[in-house]
């Protein structure tokens, strides 16, 4: 029988606030979906890095991760409900949120089509319920 996927969630923090794109620094850290409260299991708070780096740092955390658990790595934060990109995971999981993640994209987010949106979020929703359900 296949374990619950537990989802982990990658915080890009800069002087710009959290998540901004625009950001050239930032501080990492890894928050566990489920929780509470929202606290770090992992966490550089002492290097600025790039996104980029930032990305590979979560990246190298969830390979080891994933020796013991089912999970995912997603660049984001657990109290945002859109779609948001899958960096490490399993395949189907990751390729099915990507490309909810993608379409909100294309769509424009919330501000382009809001139905589109609807759409999108309760697919998100239904497929994060099956694989809680494994």
């Amino acid at each position: 029988m296949a374990m619950a996927l537990k989802r982990y969630f990658l915080r890009l923090t800069s002087w710009k606030g959290l998540g901004d794109p625009t950001a050239k620094h930032c501080y990492a850290d890894i928050v566990c979906d489920g929780a509470t409260e929202v606290e770090s299991v992992a966490k550089d708070h002492e290097h600025l890095f790039s996104p980029d780096e930032a990305r590979k740092w979560g990246r190298i955390w969830m390979e080891r991760q994933r020796r013991r658990e089912a999970c995912c790595l997603i660049e984001g934060g657990p109290q945002f409900l859109d779609p948001q990109e899958v960096l490490v995971g399993p395949r189907e999981y990751k390729r099915d949120v990507n490309r909810l993640y993608r379409q909100a994209e294309d769509v424009g987010w919330w501000e382009g089509d809001e139905a589109k949106m609807m759409e999108l979020c309760k697919e998100l929703h239904d497929l994060n319920a099956r694989h809680e359900a494994r």
